[in-house]
C-alpha cells in the first residue's frame, strides 16, 4: 500500500523524509558521551544504592594517579621535583586535592603536643634516614612509593567526573607534565579517571569513523555484486536514513556510551538486506520485460510479507534486551528494534520513491540484463545438497557437539581495563602499576554503627583490627588500608619519639587529637560522624569468579563480626559494581536468547502456519549461534558488555535468510511443485540476494574488528562469523533436513 503512494507521489515522500532527517540532525550537533561505570547500573539495584550511599559518606572515590620511576626517589633533586610537581598540580582546574610523597602528613610531638608534620622533608640532610623512615610507614609503602623506593605515585582527587570535564582536566595535566622541567621522566596516568576518559575518546572517535569506513566498504561490495554504482547507492541511502533518524531520536533522550556508540553502524548494516532483495527482484522483473513501475510494484508486492517478517524477527532479537537490568542494553535494544521497523517503512516508501523519481539515471539496460556471476552456483547447489544430505546432517551434528563443549568454557569479564587493546597506553600504565605496586583493585568494606562516634573509641577500633587480620589472610587479598592503618602508624611514630609505651587512656587521647587535626588520609576512612568505618581491600587483577569469591569471603567475615557487635556491614566500590554487572550480564544473555528464540519461533509459525516446518527452520538458525559461541569458548574469548549481545543479535540476523528461503519454498509448493523442485526454484530466486546480503553483512560487521575497544571488536568479528555460518547452514543444512524429512514422510505414506 505504501509503495503505491510512493510511486504516485514520489517527490512528496522524499520531501517528508528530508524534513524528518533535518529534525534528526539537530540533536546530533550536541552529542554527549558517558562511559562511566555508573551508566551500566540500574539505580534501583541494591548495589548501586549502596555505592551512592558510600560516595555520599566518604566522598567521590574516582581518583587517579601520576606514576613514574627513577633510580632513587630519595635524593634532594627527586624530592624537590616531586614537591614542585605536586604544587603545580594543585593549581589545575577541577583538581580538589593532591597527595604525594612530599606533602602527605603524619604526626609529631612538639612541646608534648601532637601536631601535623610532613612525613618526608625534601631538604633533609640525611636522605638515607628519610628513605628508612618512609619504608617503615605503612601509609606510604605500596600507596605512594614502592618497596624498592624507585617508583612513586602522586594521587589526584577531581571535583567533577563528567566526560567533558575529565577530558579537559586530563589535557591540562598532560600539558603540565610536558613542561621542560619534567623532561626525561616517563609519566603514567593510572586509575578510573584516565580509563573513563580513554573509553570516551575511543567511543567518540570510532563511532563516526566506523560509519564512514563501513559505508565505503558496502558501496564497493554492492558495486561489484550488482554491477552498477547507481543501483549500489540505493541500499546505502535507505540505510543512512534509517541510522540518522534513530540516532537523532536516541541522542535527543540519552547520552552515548561505549555500546550505543556502535548503534548507528549496526542499523546501517542490518538495513541493507531489504533494499538488496528489492533491487535484485526489480532487476529480475525488468529482465523479463516489465516496465520500471511494474517492476517496482511487483517487487514490493512479492517482498512485503517476507521482509516484514525478517524485520520483525530482527527487531524482536534486539527488543529482547529490554528485559535486561542493564540500562544501556535496554536502550540499545529498544532503539535498534525501532530502527528495524523504520528500515522496513523506508524500504517500501523512500526506496520506490527514489527509484521512480530518478529511474532514467539509475536504471540502464546494460546493468539490468547483466547476470550475477553466482547464478550457476546457486542453481546447482540444491542438486548437490540432495545427493549429500546425510553427510551434511552428520557433519552438522558433529559441529554441534564440539560447539557445546566449547560453549561450556565461556566466562564473563567486566573489567574495563581488559576491554582495552594490550597496546593501549592506559592499559600499559595499569600493567606497570600492577607490576611496581602491590594490589590494584579495591573492594571497600563499610561498617555502620547505630551511634555517633562509635568508631572514635579505642576499644572498638581494636576489635576491628581482629577483623582486618582475618581479611588480610584471605587468598586473594594483597593489602588493606583503613583508619587503623593510619592510627597505628601514627602511634608507632609518637611512641618512638616519646620513648614510652602509651596507656589505653593515652591512646584514646591520641585518637581524639588525630581526629581533631582532620587528616585527609584519616577522614578518607573514618568520617567526622564516627558512625561509619571503611576498610579498602586491594588485590591483584582477578577474573570475575575470583573477584566474586573474594567479595563473598570478605562479606561473610564482616557480617559475622557485625552481628557480634551490633553493626551493619556491606561491600561496595567499583569492584563490587563490576561483580554486580557480571551477574546482570549472565541474566541478560539468558533472558535475551530465550525470549528471542521463543518469539522468532512463533513468528515463523505465523508465517508458515506449519509447526514442524517452523521447528525445522529454527535448526539452521540456532546452530550458527551455538557454533559461534562454541568458537568463542574454544579460543578463550570472554563475554562482556558487548559480546553478550552476540547470541541474540546473531539469531535475529541469521533467521532473515531462512525466512526468505522458506517463504519462497512455500510459495512454489502452493503452485503444485514437489519438494525438490520447490527448493531448487526457491534457491534460484532468493539464493543470490541471500548471498549478496551475507557478503555485505560480513563486510559491515568486520569493520568493528579494528576497534580499540576489544568488546566491540569481538562483537563485530563474531557476528560476521555467525553470518557466514548462517549462510552455510541455510544453503546446506536446511535443504538437507527438508529433503530428509520429505523422503521419510513419503516412505511412511
Amino acid at each position: 500500500m505504501f509503495s503505491k503512494y510512493s510511486i504516485k507521489y514520489p517527490k512528496t515522500i522524499i520531501l517528508i523524509i528530508l524534513c524528518l532527517n533535518a529534525l534528526a540532525v539537530i540533536p546530533l550537533t550536541n552529542i554527549e558521551f558517558n562511559t562511566a561505570l555508573s551508566v551500566w547500573s540500574n539505580k534501583d539495584l541494591p548495589t548501586f544504592i549502596k555505592y551512592e550511599k558510600f560516595q555520599q559518606t566518604f566522598g567521590n572515590d574516582i581518583s587517579f594517579g601520576i606514576m613514574y620511576q627513577t633510580e632513587n626517589i630519595f635524593t634532594k633533586e627527586q624530592l624537590s621535583l616531586n614537591a614542585k610537581l605536586t604544587e603545580k598540580l594543585k593549581l589545575v582546574e577541577n583538581i580538589e586535592n593532591v597527595l604525594s610523597l612530599t606533602n602527605v602528613e603524619s604526626v609529631s610531638l612538639r612541646n608534648y603536643k601532637i601536631v601535623k608534620t610532613k612525613i618526608i622533608k625534601k631538604n633533609a640532610r640525611n636522605m638515607e634516614y628519610q628513605k628508612k623512615l618512609a619504608l617503615k610507614d605503612t601509609t606510604l609503602v605500596d600507596n605512594f612509593i614502592t618497596r624498592d623506593a624507585k617508583s612513586t605515585v602522586i594521587w589526584l582527587q577531581p571535583k567533577i567526573i563528567n566526560d567533558e570535564q575529565s577530558r579537559l582536566t586530563l589535557q591540562a595535566v598532560k600539558k603540565l607534565l610536558e613542561e621542560p622541567e619534567f623532561a626525561g621522566i616517563e609519566f603514567h596516568l593510572i586509575g578510573g579517571f584516565p580509563l573513563i576518559n580513554e573509553l570516551s575518546k575511543i567511543t567518540n572517535t570510532e563511532s563516526g569513523t566506523f560509519v564512514a569506513i563501513c559505508v565505503i566498504i558496502m558501496i564497493i561490495l554492492l558495486r561489484l555484486l550488482l554491477h552498477s554504482f547507481s543501483m549500489a547507492i540505493l541500499p546505502i541511502i535507505v540505510a543512512l536514513n534509517s541510522a540518522l533518524l534513530v540516532t537523532g531520536l536516541y541522542t535527543s533522550n540519552h547520552e552515548m556510551n561505549s555500546v550505543s556508540g556502535i548503534m548507528p553502524l549496526i542499523i546501517i548494516i542490518i538495513s541493507i538486506a531489504n533494499s538488496v532483495h528489492i533491487v535484485l527482484h526489480f532487476k529480475a522483473k525488468s529482465i523479463i520485460g516489465h516496465t520500471t513501475q511494474e517492476s517496482i510494484l511487483l517487487s514490493m508486492k512479492e517482498l512485503a510479507v517476507p521482509c516484514l517478517f525478517t524485520n520483525l524477527t530482527t527487531g524482536i532479537a534486539f527488543l529482547a534486551f529490554i528485559t535486561s537490568e542493564l540500562p544501556p542494553l535496554q536502550t540499545l535494544g529498544m532503539y535498534t528494534a525501532l530502527g528495524t521497523m523504520i528500515t522496513y517503512i523506508l524500504s517500501f516508501t523512500l526506496l520506490p520513491a527514489i527509484m521512480t523519481t530518478f529511474q532514467k539515471i539509475l536504471f540502464k539496460q546494460k546493468h539490468l540484463h547483466k547476470e550475477p556471476r553466482t547464478n550457476s552456483f546457486i542453481i546447482n547447489l540444491p542438486i548437490w545438497v540432495s545427493k549429500h544430505k546425510f553427510p551434511i546432517i552428520f557433519i552438522s551434528i558433529a559441529i554441534l557437539a564440539l560447539s557445546i563443549f566449547g560453549a561450556r568454557n565461556l566466562e564473563f569479564q567486566t573489567d574495563q581495563i581488559r576491554h582495552l587493546h594490550p597496546s593501549n597506553p592506559v592499559r600499559h600504565s595499569m600493567n606497570l602499576y600492577q607490576e611496581w605496586f602491590e594490589g590494584v583493585y579495591p573492594i571497600d568494606l563499610i561498617l555502620e554503627a547505630p551511634e555517633k562516634k562509635y568508631f572514635h573509641k579505642r576499644q572498638n577500633l581494636r576489635k576491628i583490627q581482629n577483623l582486618e587480620k582475618e581479611i588480610i589472610e584471605l587468598e586473594y587479598t594483597k593489602k588493606i588500608y583503613s583508619a587503623n592503618t593510619f592510627l597505628d602508624s601514627s602511634k608507632r611514630r609518637l611512641s618512638a619519639q616519646a620513648g614510652i609505651k602509651f596507656t589505653p587512656r593515652q591512646e584514646q587521647q591520641g585518637i581524639n587529637r588525630l581526629l581533631a587535626l582532620n587528616f585527609p588520609m584519616l577522614r578518607k576512612f573514618l568520617p567526622e560522624g564516627g558512625d561509619h568505618y571503611r576498610i579498602s581491600i586491594n588485590s591483584s587483577w582477578l577474573d570475575n569468579n575470583q573477584t566474586e569469591t573474594l567479595a563473598l569471603d570478605i562479606l561473610n567475615l564482616a557480617e559475622s563480626f557485625a552481628k557480634e557487635n551490633n553493626l551493619t556491614a556491606y561491600t561496595t566500590g567499583y569492584t563490587t559494581m563490576y561483580t554486580d554487572i557480571n551477574q546482570l550480564l549472565i541474566r541478560s544473555q539468558r533472558s535475551s536468547i530465550t525470549i528471542s528464540f521463543i518469539c522468532i519461533f512463533l513468528m515463523i509459525i505465523i508465517m508458515t502456519r506449519r509447526f514442524w516446518l517452523s521447528l525445522l527452520a529454527m535448526i539452521p538458525n540456532i546452530l550458527p549461534v551455538i557454533t559461534t559461541v562454541g568458537v568463542m569458548g574454544w579460543i578463550g574469548i570472554k563475554l562482556d558488555v558487548a559480546t553478550v549481545l552476540i547470541a541474540a543479535i546473531s539469531l535475529g540476523i541469521a533467521v532473515d535468510d531462512t525466512i526468505h528461503l522458506i517463504y519462497a519454498f512455500l510459495d512454489h509448493r502452493k503452485e503444485g511443485k514437489d519438494v525438490p523442485e520447490a527448493l531448487s526454484i526457491a534457491m534460484r530466486h532468493v539464493g543470490n540476494p541471500i548471498l549478496i546480503t551475507t557478503v555485505i553483512l560480513v563486510g559491515g560487521f568486520s569493520v568493528l574488528t579494528i576497534s580499540n575497544f576489544l568488546p566491540v571488536a569481538y562483537l563485530g568479528g563474531f557476528i560476521a562469523l555467525n553470518v557466514i555460518f548462517a549462510l552455510l547452514y541455510d544453503f546446506l543444512l536446511l535443504p538437507a533436513i527438508i529433503s530428509f524429512f520429505h523422503i521419510r514422510n513419503k516412505q511412511k505414506s
